[in-house]
């Protein structure tokens, strides 16, 4: 369907029950085995979406896809900023989302669950079930972008399958700094930054720069960037009450 914001809807339901499919299926596992298993999982994806050519288009994948104006007044083109407008609008949802999950007691039990889980386990907490409730969601939010992509470039291709956008999304977090909600915009922000830089200086050498990057923070920011952005906002806090004392 050419409605961006049914298509966008199918997307989501439709990641996020695959994402609760296997995640009962594979969050039995932990450590490298899961890691090793979710990748497994869209590798099969990928090789699946090659095999079914008249539905996916194959190695061609689908160009030309069709998006209808929104809400039946806005033509869909990025050019016009209807579809930037878009895709922010559903950024925020998704953000807000996330801010009131954190902050429920559902959210809380998943902190509590990542700092000690077998003591989650011992105050009868559903352990599991709880954690593939958030691979579910982590799945459905993955589906939007993935919808999002398609429908501001009228395009899709296996690539939105391999492990290079993986790959990226993890490097983004990492660059950005985990367990933070903020940390996303953060490192999506300097990735696309520095990746556009590094191309224009060396086209065929910009991910050595971005691999360089990537080594520093994981060496010696903790917290990734928003640790570091953190610690100058602590230090100007500090500062400002001893300059008024003296």
């Amino acid at each position: 369907h050419a409605d961006p914001l049914l298509g966008l809807l199918a997307a989501t339901l439709a990641t996020g029950v695959f994402g609760l499919l296997t995640g009962m299926t594979i969050l039995h596992t932990r450590g490298i085995t899961l890691m090793m298993l979710t990748l497994a999982v869209g590798a099969l994806l990928g090789e699946a979406a090659n095999q079914a050519h008249g539905l996916t288009g194959g190695d061609d994948g689908l160009q030309g896809v069709r998006v209808a104006p929104l809400l039946g007044l806005f033509k869909f083109d990025l050019w016009g900023h209807v579809a930037y407008l878009y895709c922010l609008a559903v950024l925020a949802a998704w953000f807000l989302l996330a801010w009131w999950l954190m902050r429920s007691p559902f959210g809380r039990s998943l902190d509590g669950i990542r700092q000690n889980e077998r003591r989650m386990l011992a105050i009868g907490t559903p352990v599991w079930w709880r954690l593939v409730v958030l691979y579910a969601i982590g799945a459905a939010m993955a589906g939007t972008a993935g919808a999002l992509s398609a429908q501001t470039t009228k395009s899709v291709g296996l690539s939105a399958l391999g492990l290079l956008a993986s790959g990226t999304v993890l490097m983004v977090l990492i660059l950005g700094g985990t367990r933070r909600l903020y940390g996303a915009f953060v490192g999506a922000a300097v990735y696309v930054l520095v990746q556009d830089f590094a191309a224009r200086v060396d086209p065929f050498r910009w991910m050595f720069v971005i691999g360089a990057l990537l080594m520093v923070v994981v060496l010696f920011l903790e917290h990734g960037l928003m640790g570091l952005i953190d610690s100058a906002w602590r230090r100007i806090a500090r500062t400002g009450p001893e300059r008024r004392a003296r």
